[in-house]
Order: C-alpha cells, then structure tokens, then sequence
C-alpha cells in the first residue's frame, strides 16, 4: 500500500491484525499529535461500526512501537469480531486511497463520521 503523507502522519500498512499511523516526524506539536491521533480513532471506531452493523462491537488495544513514531490498533481477540476486524483493517486503508484518487462514492464502510475522520 502507498503511504499517504500529510503534514500530520500517514496511515502505514495494515499488517496482520493491526492497522498503524505513522507520523512523519519524530517530534510534532501537541496539537497536531492530538489531532491526528483524535482522526484517526474516530476512524477506526466508525469504520468498525459500519462493518459490524448490528453484531458485536470491536474491542481495539491502542499501542505504539517501541522507539517509533508509529501507533498501533489492535483489535482484541474475539471469535465473534474476527471476521468483521480483518474488513476494518482492509477497509481503512483501502478506502483511504480511493478518497486521495477522489472517487466519486464513499468508500466500503465509510460512513459521514469516516469520511470526516478521513479529511481530518
């Protein structure tokens, strides 16, 4: 997958069962940090919202690597959100490359509160 570069961060690749932000500085303002990090939770939960519907919700552990400018979500394992984690991993990335290739419909799962979350 590109990576899309902004000012603030850009998603990384969505390996395995995790999905991460990656900023591009090692050093960003509060206010950017938080900003970022606020969009990119909004995000993931109204992602996940769309692709469960009415079954369980996900469950997701936020961490960062270890010397890295990199958060991490990874949903918590549960045979009832497993199917519907891995289309939230897919989704987000894959939706976000088509918003930067400006297709005319939103994205698989993007609701108004992602597509927001996606321009932010």
């Amino acid at each position: 997958m590109a990576k899309k570069k902004t000012d603030k961060g850009h998603l990384g690749k969505a390996k395995g069962n995790n999905i991460t932000l990656d900023f591009d500085a090692k050093i960003v303002s509060p206010d950017v940090f938080k900003k970022a990090i606020g969009a990119f939770v909004e995000l993931l939960k109204a992602v996940s919202d769309e692709a469960v519907g009415t079954g369980k919700k996900i469950q997701w552990n936020m961490g960062v690597d270890k010397g890295s400018c990199r958060v991490i979500a990874r949903p918590v394992a549960d045979a009832q959100t497993i199917r519907a984690s891995s289309l939230v991993i897919q989704a987000i990335p894959d939706g976000l490359r088509r918003l930067a290739k400006g297709t005319p419909t939103a994205p698989s799962y993007f609701d108004d509160r992602a597509l927001r979350a996606a321009k932010d």
